[in-house]
């Protein structure tokens, strides 16, 4: 965290870099302009950590675009059966691609099925 200490009438920033050593952003006539200058320097030396994201995964569950062609990969099936499902599979990715498999309700299914339904509607309606 950016600090600042006076000297002589005159205020330097402080901040510290990535290993942790206490360095200058140099001398300013006022503290807020040290401490300015040593928030920006601080955010020069220690850019945020990038965190790589696994896109298979949603808050630790599998997405429903990972789970389906393995899911279609461990079945026995025919080529032409094995086809069909793939073809659907994409259809079903494209809705509901990004959620997490336990979060898919009856509701997303209405809805991808029947464009234009709205999940407040009963299902007794839409059909």
């Amino acid at each position: 965290m950016a600090s600042t200490r006076e000297r002589n009438g005159r205020f330097t920033g402080l901040y510290r870099d990535a290993q942790g050593k206490q360095r200058s952003a140099g001398t300013f006539a006022s503290e807020r302009e040290a401490l300015r200058a040593a928030g920006h320097a601080e955010a020069v030396a220690n850019p945020p950590k990038t965190i790589e994201v696994d896109p298979a995964r949603k808050r630790g569950k599998a997405t429903v675009a990972a789970y389906a062609p393995r899911w279609i990969d461990g079945q026995l099936l025919e080529k032409t059966s094995r086809e069909t499902y793939g073809r659907t599979a994409d259809q079903i990715i494209r809705h509901l691609g990004a959620m997490a498999r336990e979060d898919v309700g009856p509701d997303d299914i209405c809805l991808m099925c029947l464009p234009g339904a709205t999940a407040v509607e009963p299902i007794g309606r839409l059909i």
